[in-house]
C-alpha cells in the first residue's frame, strides 16, 4: 500500500474515531476539573462492557496518532519529518493533524491546571 492510500484511509478512519475520542477527552477534562482527578467517569467504567468500549477508543486514537506518524515518516524517510513533509503528505487536509494535536494537547493536559480551571472558570470544586 502506497503513502498516499495509507493517508487516504487515515483520513476514513480518523471520522470514525477522532471526533468520538474528542468527545471523550472532554468529558474526562471535565471530571478531573471538578470530580476525583484519578477516578475518571466511575458510573460508566464500572460497567465492563462501557469500560472496554472506552479503552478501546482510547487505544484506537492513539493508534490513529501514531499511524500518522508512522506513514508521514516513511514518506520523509525520516524518524522526524520536516515541515514541507508533513504539509506534502496531508495537503488540504493539514487541519485533521492540527485538530488531533490539540485533542491529545487537551488529553496530556497537567491534571493541576484542569483543577485550576474547575475552580475558577468553572465554578465547581
Amino acid at each position: 500500500m502506497t503513502a498516499g492510500r495509507l493517508r487516504r484511509a487515515l483520513g476514513w478512519s480518523w471520522w470514525l474515531v477522532m471526533p468520538a475520542f474528542a468527545a471523550l477527552v472532554l468529558r474526562l477534562d471535565v471530571e478531573r476539573a471538578c470530580a476525583a482527578p484519578y477516578e475518571l467517569l466511575p458510573s460508566v467504567t464500572t460497567v465492563p462492557l462501557l469500560a472496554w468500549a472506552l479503552s478501546g477508543l482510547y487505544l484506537a486514537a492513539h493508534a490513529w496518532l501514531a499511524a500518522a506518524w508512522l506513514v508521514t515518516a516513511l514518506h520523509a524517510d525520516r524518524m522526524l519529518p520536516p515541515w514541507r513533509v508533513v504539509r506534502e503528505v496531508w495537503s488540504g487536509r493539514l487541519w485533521v493533524i492540527w485538530l488531533t494535536l490539540a485533542i491529545f494537547a487537551l488529553e496530556y493536559g497537567p491534571i493541576p491546571l484542569w483543577r485550576v480551571l474547575g475552580r475558577g472558570v468553572l465554578r465547581c470544586g
